[in-house]
């Protein structure tokens, strides 16, 4: 009897639209997954510097793209940071 294989899990981007700290645009946390199995979690404060949102941007891709779950918190809608929200899956 074969068994399928298993669908690599798919990372999941949070954001939550609350105040923090003048100072910060954004509280990230990414968590790592091994075997199906958060691993490991990792938390940054972003703070407002010239560069800030592109760099945001550019952590959540790569976070992303390495399977890891990325949640964040801060003041900005996301669409100002350049975060889009995903469509729904098909029915």
């Amino acid at each position: 009897m074969s068994r399928k294989p298993k669908q690599p899990r798919r990372p999941l981007l949070m954001y939550v639209q609350a105040p923090v700290p003048d100072d910060i645009i954004a509280v990230l946390r990414f968590s790592y997954f091994r075997s199906g199995m958060a691993r490991e979690v990792e938390e940054h404060k972003l703070f407002e510097e010239d560069g800030c949102f592109e760099l945001l941007r550019y952590l959540v891709d790569q976070a992303l793209e390495n399977g890891c779950d990325v949640s964040i918190i801060g003041p900005y809608d996301p669409e100002d940071l350049g975060l889009e929200p995903a469509e729904a899956p098909a029915a």
